[in-house]
């Protein structure tokens, strides 16, 4: 099938002094662009000399390019041979999109050797259906080639990162990157991952261009890091790339799956175990990213396995998955003990979903954030709070207002817990010394309750908090119109700055929240 214009190919295509004869979809739906060269001679490989005579041309040549909207694009090329009058030797042509005798042009190198960043050889070869060997020589072919310093002003970011080149060998290369403005270049690939390598490639860069770097992004290696911080000293910030945080936030899952699919796979009969496919890769995934199809294989997963479902930690947007599953067991209430966004976006997904159960969270969703991500919504959320933001303290309105001050946002509970922790372990230093023990046991033993800005703190003997009965633990329940208190079990309800609570919306959460029993619980019906 002939599609699209030759001049648009070429347009498409970014390679110089060739020109687009035919373009088409082969039979497993890749692009085949047949072209010529119009470049003139080329240099001669025997006495390097301009050979500018035709003669004849050099084989048929298949060469993969960029993708074009999502499908394999190949050149089809024969490249014209030339005759030097000096040695009287015969030389293909040479063009600097391709390397001599390569299977892939030099753009499409670069894009694999970008898509190793942050990945493995086998991420590669799966996604970009490309053969183990063939990514294995495009890195040897970039091992160690020159640099063009003389291209670049400036490096700004400098990223660096392994590949293992076995599958469970330890020999690796390194490939080096630099952030140019909204490009990512590739700078090196060196041969290995030693600190002494490294740090001479760094040296190598230009002292004009190492004045460029303000920031080296690398893995936790320590060879890294220290090779980084040897040669641009305490001025470049060195960042640890997200990646790898990821890799070790991520190891126990790994874990998780591993173990959970080997007992699937002995108690599952193998027509269901089948449906499984590809589970490794698709739980890697993004919930926004999943096909319908991928999606009814998590089903069949969590199904199988609630202990994944509970450790999948992918759905920062998407939350049915594990909705689903609520709505079906009929609960009374949902209780939400994580970060507002999360909150919010699940409350959201929720009432679209047609679940209208009484909506339970910590202290962290007393913020304008759930608020405006809620919307509506969030009317009627009852939320816990370990301290009153809003009692009457002057220690507290002084803390709220240096805190306000120097950060431009009111306190949360971390800001201010952490702040009446810090306080008690500085007075604690200030009383026993640098002693451990000491400090410990004067904390512990101490005969009045500490008066922070949460309320006062009494510690128990293994340093509990447990109050004295007069510190306040609240209940807030949102109401966007209404102003008011009411008692949830005895516990106050105080307004909060931007939507208030209380009125006889709040009475009618206190009821609900009443009629379920243990707070804290969710009771299936």
């Amino acid at each position: 099938m002939e599609i699209m214009s030759d001049t648009d190919f070429a347009a498409l295509l970014n390679i110089p002094d060739i020109k687009v004869t035919k373009t088409v979809i082969d039979s497993n739906g890749d692009f085949l662009i047949h072209a010529e060269s119009t470049k003139n001679g080329t240099s001669c490989h025997g006495c390097g000399k301009e050979a500018d005579k035709p003669y004849g041309y050099d084989r048929i040549r298949k060469i993969r390019h960029l993708p074009l909207s999502g499908r394999k694009c190949f050149i089809i090329i024969r490249f014209p041979r030339c005759l030097c009058d000096d040695c009287n030797k015969t030389t293909t042509q040479n063009v600097p999109w391709c390397r001599r005798n390569s299977a892939h042009t030099v753009d499409f190198e670069k894009h694999i050797l970008l898509s190793l960043m942050n990945g493995t050889i086998e991420d590669v070869v799966m996604k970009q259906d490309i053969g183990y060997d063939a990514v294995e020589g495009i890195i040897e072919r970039h091992i160690e080639g020159e640099v063009d310093w003389n291209s670049m002003k400036e490096l700004g970011i400098i990223g660096i990162d392994e590949i293992s080149l076995k599958k469970g060998h330890r020999d690796f290369v390194v490939i080096v990157t630099a952030r140019i403005g909204d490009e990512t270049r590739i700078l090196a690939v060196l041969e290995n991952k030693e600190k002494e390598t490294v740090k001479r490639f760094f040296l190598s860069i230009p002292k004009r261009l190492r004045k460029t770097v303000r920031f080296v992004c690398s893995d936790m290696y320590d060879g890294f890091v220290n090779a980084a911080k040897e040669v641009f000293s305490k001025r470049v910030r060195i960042v640890i790339d997200r990646f790898h945080v990821a890799m070790l936030y991520r190891g126990n899952f790994e874990g998780i799956r591993k173990t959970e699919m080997k007992r699937l796979k002995k108690e599952l009969m193998d027509c269901e175990y089948e449906k499984l496919k590809n589970v490794m890769w698709i739980l890697r995934k993004k919930v926004t990213d999943l096909t319908p199809e991928e999606t009814e294989v998590l089903k069949i997963l969590f199904k199988h396995s609630p202990l994944l479902e509970m450790a999948y930690d992918l759905g920062i947007e998407d939350f049915s998955l594990h909705l689903e599953r609520l709505k079906n067991e009929n609960l009374d209430a949902i209780i939400h003990w994580g970060n507002d966004i999360e909150g919010a976006k699940i409350l959201n997904q929720m009432r679209a979903m047609g679940m209208q159960q009484p909506y339970f969270a910590c202290d962290r969703c007393l913020s304008d954030k759930f608020i405006q991500i809620a919307g509506e919504n969030a009317e009627g959320v009852i939320c816990t709070s370990p301290w009153n933001p809003n009692r009457k303290s002057i220690r507290l309105t002084k803390f709220r207002k240096a805190f306000n001050t120097r950060f431009g946002e009111e306190p949360e509970t971390f800001a201010a817990h952490a702040y009446d922790g810090m306080n008690m372990l500085i007075w604690a230093v200030q009383v026993a010394g640098l002693n451990r023990a000491k400090i410990r046991d004067i904390l512990a033993y101490r005969v009045k309750p500490w008066e922070g800005v949460t309320g006062d703190i009494t510690l128990s003997s293994v340093l509990d908090d447990v109050g004295d009965g007069t510190r306040e633990q609240l209940l807030v329940a949102v109401d966007q119109d209404l102003v008011g208190g009411v008692d949830l079990d005895g516990r106050r309800v105080v307004g909060s700055p931007g939507p208030h609570v209380g009125g006889p919306f709040a009475r009618e959460i206190a009821q609900v929240y009443r009629g379920l029993g243990k707070p804290g619980c969710l009771r299936s019906r």
